[in-house]
């Protein structure tokens, strides 16, 4: 779970051209624990609810682009 939520993190910095600061903003989480999980190593416990609120934040990202309306942005930010 969490290798495929890092690709699909990664593949999303890379489209829309964010950082990490950028990502933990848009997603809702906390910079420091992102910054963890993502330097986090297979087969290392990563931390559940950040790869929960990533996997979230993705989809909206997903749902959003089927609208028409890729904003990438996260819980918070007016939704």
């Amino acid at each position: 779970l969490w290798v495929d939520t890092k690709k699909w993190i990664e593949e999303v910095m890379k489209r829309l051209k964010l950082g990490l600061p950028q990502v933990a903003t848009r997603s809702g989480v906390n910079e420091e624990r992102l910054k963890e999980w993502f330097t986090a190593s297979p087969g290392i416990a990563a931390d559940a609810a950040v790869t929960t609120a990533l996997r979230v934040w993705v989809k909206r990202i997903l749902d959003a682009s089927t609208k028409g309306t890729h904003t990438g942005q996260g819980q918070g930010q007016g939704q």
